[in-house]
């Protein structure tokens, strides 16, 4: 039952895609605030607030490298995969939130 509403609502795992991703050498961006991202925060990542990916995202991702976006609940992760998505970046996964990932690393 679950799966068909999965299937009909749009939801998708993207756990293995997440993680061959990761394999590959992904970027994983934190679009958390930068207080939020002081406080706790994955191994490699780089912070890109999401009210700052718009002016800052040319300067440090590559079009042709996997991205992950994660931030606390899931919300501002989506917007940021969506915008980076829309600008020409084809290999981008949201994995959430923090914990989420941390559990695919």
């Amino acid at each position: 039952m679950f799966q068909l509403l999965k299937n009909i609502f749009g939801f998708k795992d993207e756990s293995l895609e997440i993680k061959n991703a990761l394999q590959e050498g992904a970027y994983i961006v934190d679009v958390r605030t930068q207080p939020e991202f002081n406080r706790s925060h994955l191994n490699n990542a780089i912070n890109i607030p999401l009210d700052t990916i718009e002016a800052c995202h040319k300067q440090y991702l590559d079009r042709n490298k996997p991205i992950i976006v994660y931030c606390a609940s899931g919300m501002r992760s989506k917007v940021a995969s969506n915008f980076l998505l829309n600008h020409g970046y084809t290999r981008v996964y949201n994995a959430k939130t923090i914990g989420r990932l941390e559990k695919l690393l």
